[in-house]
């Protein structure tokens, strides 16, 4: 039996190392019915309050509801449990830390057309992830049996909800969704807004719902879900803005181009390996008047760059009759709500694919998410898992951000967990299945017999000097994500954290970013920076507290326009905030407690490095203290040849030298195991022949006590005087013959 659980105990460890991480049972998404749908969005209130808040339109903005808008819970009985239909909208973000004025809103939208049925279903898968992402990796407890089981995606996952306003209506036009059709009440929402159709506009409660949104909030960037083909496309979307056959290019189009080619590869293939075509409305699908598009796009500038010109105006104000009409004034927007780079996404062919297409969740629940390469975007994915994904890239785009990188195969320093989104493991790059897709190439950072290098993984950070001849350098590593295009990034130290008291500033480096897969070869462009700092030479240098951030300036081409055939109609600069808020640093605008400040640099979370000199503490790298940085001394010829940073640091190889490691260890617990059962093993069979033979005499003086008396000794006087050894003598203390049981240790 001993044996028995050795081999078990040793099979469940070798079984631990092994595996590296566990998938949930595949299940499919499955199409939800209007019923299904609020109960969905109701249990992921109550389950993520903190992240999820859900609110009726109609109620939030004084709309009616009126008696013809029924709406059946379930499609296939549409006279049956009839409800007033509603717009619900879920508010994704940080509810407990929502006061950033700063932060940018996203708008999603499931289905303008009820019949296409994909765009909800994937509109509320998204919350879901968003959610529960969030939520795991904050650590916070709830009931439900969803788990995102990737670390890196719930890191990435928690960090967009942290940092943005997400707003979802999974049923857009509630009355098409609930009966399955297209329109509402034979009126189509996505020819009920003013662009070249105004005063018979907002004739829709869909329409009207969506309007109140754009008053109330300002929009950066949007998705519309939309079925009956396979493309992401972008303004012009209008009949005015296709012209001789072919659609003009808006002011925003290198920027919409760019955004709309790496939603296609992000999102991945369809089953015959084809992606999303991408380009206009007009030309890829068809122009329309009283298209959303166009709306959320333009009508806040449009009408007023084009009255100098005396051209025609494409927006003029609505003036609806039906459910007890809408106010004119609802309709006149100001110069901030309606610059929107909304992305027009027809999901599929199909209005209604096959529900055994739209995919299952470990496609987004046990995946990596957020490290995401050109190759993989050619491996089919079902229909929810891909449009998931566009929605998720669309939500990064929002805002440009710097994140500090921490190297591999150094000593780690303690570090709060509040602080682990700021750095991010080198290690996290590479995926065990494919080693060689990409090598991670960092310069050299010089060690020698005075020197030691340094590297802060925390946003708190100490460096000694041992001695007055030892010399420290800081090497410092990190990425920009929400962006395509580095066009320049640097590392400043400033002696106030303001940054207006700057020391140094390394030289400016540029490349791309890994959101840039549009770039079929990554492998000349520079994905990640570092910077090597001598601290003993900067200049006024002494003990205190100092502070080091990374700036990048990104996606200048964005505002690049074209010429003649490709010049801009009309002929302006961009227009929406999604372009100007990188490109634009006069770009600012305010409404309704929110403000978007264009920027043309974007910084790293601010570390406060502590010099200290001549400390007892020198050449110690306390792995209890968080403030320690790594320490990389180079006191042997063999230290110096296996530093991760005097050498050009290649992670593959790091990886492939780790993946060694774990085999030899495997199988030095393979081999130790075997010599521990071999000894057992012979003990057991050492004790079974040495035993065997006293077990024998014993019952050779029993069968001669027997022969010589009818008594037997009693159970109870033989353990009174230890009868389980095997010296004992048996004693008669009664008439009656007892059978006696002699045992072996």
């Amino acid at each position: 039996m001993n044996l028995y659980l050795l081999f078990a105990l040793v099979y469940v460890r070798i079984h631990s190392l092994v595996t590296t991480k566990t998938y949930a049972i595949p299940e499919l998404f499955s199409y939800l019915e209007y019923g299904e749908m609020i109960a969905f969005m109701q249990e992921l209130q109550q389950t993520y309050p903190d992240v999820v808040r859900m609110f009726v339109a109609q109620d939030k903005y004084k709309l009616p509801l009126p008696p013809e808008l029924k709406c059946p819970k379930d499609s296939k009985h549409p006279r049956r449990n009839l409800l007033s239909c509603k717009q619900y909208v879920l508010h994704v973000t940080n509810h407990s830390k929502n006061d950033n004025i700063y932060r940018p809103e996203i708008f999603i939208s499931g289905a303008l057309h009820g019949n296409e049925r994909v765009g909800p279903i994937a509109s509320v898968e998204l919350v879901a992830l968003l959610a529960e992402g969030a939520y795991a990796h904050a650590g916070k407890p709830h009931s439900a049996n969803r788990n995102v089981n990737n670390q890196i995606t719930r890191q990435w996952l928690h960090y967009l909800v942290n940092t943005r306003n997400i707003f979802v209506i999974p049923m857009t036009n509630a009355y098409g969704f609930a009966h399955n059709v297209r329109e509402e009440k034979k009126n189509d929402p996505n020819r009920d807004f003013s662009v070249l159709n105004a005063p018979k506009c907002m004739e829709t409660m869909t329409a009207r719902i969506i309007n109140e949104l754009w008053r109330d909030h300002v929009f950066e960037l949007a998705i519309t879900f939309h079925g009956g083909t396979q493309s992401i496309t972008y303004e012009w979307g209008s009949p005015d803005h296709y012209v001789q056959g072919r659609s003009q290019k808006s002011p925003d189009h290198s920027g919409l181009m760019s955004l709309a080619e790496t939603l296609a590869l992000y999102g991945g293939a369809f089953e015959d390996g084809s992606l999303y075509q991408t380009g206009t409305m007009n030309d890829v699908v068809y122009g329309v008047r009283g298209g959303m598009e166009d709306w959320s796009y333009a009508a806040s500038w449009e009408n007023d760059v084009l009255k100098a010109s005396g051209k025609s105006l494409p927006f003029a104000a609505c003036r609806p009759s039906g459910f007890g009409g809408y106010a004119k004034a609802k309709t006149i927007y100001n110069n901030v709500t309606h610059r929107t780079a909304m992305m027009l996404i027809e999901t599929s062919d199909a209005k209604e694919p096959l529900p055994e297409t739209l995919g299952d969740y470990a496609d987004l629940y046990d995946t990596n998410l957020d490290y995401y390469y050109h190759q993989d975007a050619y491996k089919p994915v079902g229909h929810v898992t891909r449009n998931v994904r566009v929605a998720l890239m669309i939500i990064e785009m929002a805002r440009p951000y710097v994140r500090w990188l921490s190297l591999p195969n150094a000593s780690q320093s303690s570090r709060r967990e509040k602080e682990i989104s700021s750095f991010i493991s080198v290690d996290t790059f590479i995926t065990e299945n494919n080693l060689s897709r990409e090598d991670i190439q960092f310069p050299s950072c010089p060690v020698s017999e005075d020197t030691d290098v340094v590297q802060c993984d925390s946003v708190d950070c100490s460096v000694n000097f041992s001695s007055l001849s030892t010399k420290v350098h800081l090497f410092m590593a990190w990425e920009v994500l929400g962006a395509f295009t580095v066009d320049e990034t640097y590392l400043g130290i400033s002696s106030t954290s303001d940054f207006k008291k700057a020391l140094f500033r390394t030289k400016s480096q540029s490349g791309i970013t890994r959101r840039a897969l549009r770039s079929k070869s990554t492998q000349s462009q520079t994905l990640f920076f570092s910077e090597c700092v001598n601290l003993s030479e900067l200049v006024n240098v002494s003990e205190g507290v100092y502070f080091l951030r990374a700036a990048a300036k990104v996606d200048q081409d964005w505002s690049v326009q074209g010429s003649e055939k490709n010049s801009p109609s009309p002929l302006v600069p961009p227009q929406t905030h999604t372009v100007n808020v990188r490109t634009n640093p006069t770009w600012n605008m305010t409404l309704n407690g929110k403000r978007i400040q264009g920027s043309l640099w974007w910084y790293s979370s601010i570390i406060s490095l502590r010099i200290e000199r001549f400390s007892s503490k020198a050449h110690h790298n306390d792995s209890n203290d968080p403030t320690a940085p790594k320490v990389f001394s180079n006191n042997t010829e063999e230290e110096k040849k296996s530093s991760v940073i005097s050498s050009t640091l290649i992670v593959k190889e790091k990886l492939k030298s780790r993946q060694g490691y774990h085999l030899l260890r495997l199988g030095y617990i393979v081999l130790a195991t075997g010599i521990v059962v071999v000894v057992l093993t012979s003990v057991y069979v050492y004790r079974r022949l040495l035993f065997s033979r006293g077990k024998k005499q014993q019952y050779a003086r029993l069968n001669a006590y027997a022969d010589h008396s009818d008594t037997a000794r009693s159970m109870g006087d033989a353990d009174q005087h230890g009868f389980d050894n095997e010296s004992a003598e048996p004693r008669v203390t009664n008439n009656r013959l007892r059978e006696c049981t002699i045992e072996n240790e």
